[in-house]
C-alpha cells in the first residue's frame, strides 16, 4: 500500500514538474500588451528577503494565484508581477548579527541555508558573505522565486522588483512629493517606538515577532507621590481615577533607583527608567543612585486626597517598566491585593525592614468604585475566583487585571468617597483625575511601550520623543473620509473583515516615516 502511494506521488510530481516546465518555456504568464483584453493587475504583499518562505506565504500567494487564474478565464489581460521587500532594517540586522559572530543567528542561518544547499562548505560560505546585506536580499530573493514557481503560481516572472531598486524609490518618492502637496506629512515631536542600538525609529518589520506583538506607545500618567519637601516619587499609571483607593506604595528592595533632577524638579525613578525619560525630550541630571531597599518604611503623600501613605517592599514591581514605582489600590488592583496579604503574612520580610507589623496588618482594601456584577472589593472576589495564591502567580495575575481594568472602565461608577467624581462613569473620571493632576502639577505624561520588544539588531525598543521628526499625518480628517470613501467601494473577502480596515481607519494617526538607517528610499525633503 505504502509502495502503491509513493509511486502514484512520484508521477503525480512528475506531471506537475512537466507543465511547470512548459509553462515557464511558453511565458504563458507574461503580462503582454494585449488591446483586446481588459487589464487587470495584482499584487500580492512582497516577502520580506531574509529566510525560506512559510507556510503563511503559501497560503498568502495559493488566493493570489487562484484570483489571477479565475482573472483570466474571465478573458482578462493579467499582470502579477513579483516584488520582494527589503525596506527598513531586518536586512541589516542579519547581516550586523553574522558579522559580529552571534552564535544563534549563525545556527538559525546554516539550517535556512541547508534546505537549499547540501554542501556544508558551500553552506558557510554563503553565510560569510551575507555580511554585506545586498547578499543576503540576492540570495533569499532567487530561491523564494524558485519555491514559488514550484508551487505552480502564474506569476510574471519576467517583472521582479524590489523595494530597493532604483525605480521603485522613484516611484515611493513620487508618493511623498503628493501627500507633501496635501499637507499630509508633517513634522513634531511625537512619542515613537525607537531602538536604542540603531537610535531608530521601528515600525513592525523592524521587531523581532512584530507581526504578533503588536507594540504601541502607551501613555501613562506619572503621578507625583512627594516624599520630601521637593522630592517626588513619582508612579506610572494607566488608571489615575483609582488615586483615591491608594493604601501604600510599592517598591521593588533589591533595584537600582536613581534620584534625578528633571526639568527643575527632583524625581526618584527606577535606573531604567531614568535612560527611557532622557530619550523623551527631558532635561535630566542624574543626582545620586539608592538602593530600592533605602526607600522602604518611608511614606508620601497622595496627590489631591493628601493621604500619608507608607513605602513597602514588593518582587512583582518591574523597574524596566515605565517607572518602576508602583502604587497601591489593593481593592480594584489584583496585583495589589496578592502583595499586600504576601506581606501581612511574612514575617521574615517585615522584620528585616523593620516594618511596623501592627499598622501593616491593619491596611485594608479601599472600595472606590462601583462595578455590576461585583461587591465592594473586584480585585479580592477576581483573586479568590481565580484562585491566585501569590503574587507570583503572573499568568492569574494577568488574566485578573485584564478583566478589572474591562469591567471597571466600561461599567464601573465612582462612589461617595471620590469626592468631586462621585457619580461619574469610569471611562469619564479616568481623563477627569488625570487633568487635575496635570493641572495642579502632580503628574507628567510618561510614555512606554505596550509589552517589551526587541528590535531586529538586538536593542531593546522604548518609546522616544526625536525633535522634529517626520510623520504621515494618518489622523488627517480629509485623509480619513478619503479612505473611508476608497473603502466602501472594495470587495472585501469575507466580508466580515471589512470591520478590522474601518476599525484600524479610526484609531491610525502618526506614524513616523524616516529612520536614520535602513535599505529603502531617500526620504525626499530632508
Amino acid at each position: 500500500m505504502v509502495k502503491l502511494l509513493t509511486t502514484f506521488l512520484e508521477e503525480i510530481r512528475k506531471i506537475e514538474k512537466k507543465w511547470q516546465k512548459k509553462w515557464q518555456e511558453d511565458q504563458i504568464f507574461i503580462g503582454n500588451v494585449d488591446s483586446s483584453k481588459p487589464k487587470w493587475f495584482l499584487t500580492v504583499s512582497y516577502p520580506y528577503a531574509t529566510a525560506p518562505l512559510h507556510i503563511g506565504h503559501a497560503r498568502t500567494y495559493g488566493l493570489g494565484d487562484i484570483f489571477a487564474r479565475f482573472k483570466r478565464q474571465q478573458g482578462f489581460n493579467v499582470l502579477w508581477p513579483m516584488g520582494f521587500h527589503i525596506t527598513g532594517t531586518p536586512v541589516l540586522a542579519v547581516s550586523w548579527k553574522l558579522k559580529n559572530n552571534d552564535k544563534v543567528e549563525w545556527d538559525r542561518y546554516r539550517k535556512y541555508i541547508s534546505i537549499y544547499e547540501d554542501s556544508k562548505e558551500r553552506v558557510e560560505e554563503l553565510i560569510a558573505s551575507f555580511v554585506e546585506p545586498e547578499n543576503v536580499a540576492n540570495y533569499f530573493s532567487e530561491k523564494i522565486i524558485k519555491d514559488f514557481l514550484g508551487m505552480g503560481y502564474s506569476l510574471d516572472t519576467t517583472r521582479q522588483f524590489s523595494t530597493g531598486d532604483p525605480d521603485y524609490n522613484k516611484f515611493i518618492e513620487w508618493q511623498y512629493i503628493k501627500l507633501d502637496k496635501k499637507n499630509l506629512i508633517t513634522q513634531g515631536n511625537y512619542p515613537i517606538l525607537w531602538c536604542v542600538n540603531d537610535k531608530n525609529a521601528v515600525g513592525e518589520d523592524d521587531i523581532q515577532a512584530g507581526d504578533e506583538l503588536k507594540v504601541e506607545v502607551t501613555e501613562f500618567v506619572g503621578i507625583k507621590f512627594m516624599l520630601d519637601s521637593n522630592i517626588f516619587l513619582v508612579a506610572a499609571t494607566l488608571r489615575p481615577e483609582t488615586i483615591f483607593g491608594a493604601t501604600n506604595v510599592w517598591i521593588h528592595p533589591d533595584a537600582i533607583y536613581e534620584e534625578i533632577s528633571i526639568d527643575g524638579e527632583k524625581w526618584i525613578v527606577s535606573k531604567e527608567a531614568t535612560k527611557k525619560l532622557i530619550e523623551q525630550n527631558h532635561e535630566i541630571e542624574v543626582i545620586k543612585e539608592l538602593k530600592g531597599k533605602e526607600l522602604i518604611n518611608k511614606t508620601v503623600e497622595v496627590p489631591i486626597t493628601k493621604k500619608k501613605i507608607p513605602i513597602y517592599p514588593a518582587s512583582f514591581v518591574d523597574t524596566n517598566h515605565a517607572t518602576g514605582v508602583v502604587y497601591s489600590v489593593p481593592g480594584h488592583a489584583p496585583y495589589d491585593y496578592a502583595a499586600l496579604v504576601d506581606l501581612q503574612k511574612d514575617e521574615k520580610t517585615i522584620e528585616k525592614y523593620g516594618l511596623d507589623s501592627e499598622f501593616l496588618k491593619q491596611i485594608e482594601p479601599i472600595s472606590l468604585i462601583e462595578v455590576k456584577g461585583y461587591g465592594e472589593f473586584p480585585a479580592v472576589e477576581i483573586c479568590e475566583k481565580l484562585n491566585v495564591k501569590s503574587q507570583n502567580d503572573i499568568a492569574e495575575l494577568e488574566e485578573a487585571t485584564q478583566t478589572i481594568y474591562r469591567d471597571e472602565f466600561y461599567s464601573g461608577i465612582m462612589k461617595e468617597n471620590t469626592g468631586e467624581y462621585k457619580g461619574l462613569k469610569v471611562e469619564v473620571a479616568k481623563d477627569r483625575v488625570a487633568d487635575t493632576l496635570f493641572d495642579i502639577n502632580l503628574a507628567s505624561p510618561i510614555y512606554e511601550t505596550s509589552t517589551k520588544a526587541i528590535c531586529r539588531c538586538g536593542g531593546q525598543i522604548i518609546a522616544a520623543i526625536i525633535q522634529d521628526q517626520y510623520f504621515l499625518h494618518y489622523g488627517n480628517e480629509d485623509w480619513k473620509k478619503d479612505a473611508f470613501k476608497a473603502l466602501n467601494k472594495m470587495l472585501i473577502i469575507p466580508e466580515k473583515y471589512r470591520q478590522s480596515f474601518e476599525n484600524t481607519f479610526h484609531w491610525l494617526d502618526k506614524r513616523p516615516c524616516v529612520r536614520r538607517r535602513g535599505l529603502g528610499t531617500e526620504f525626499p525633503f530632508t
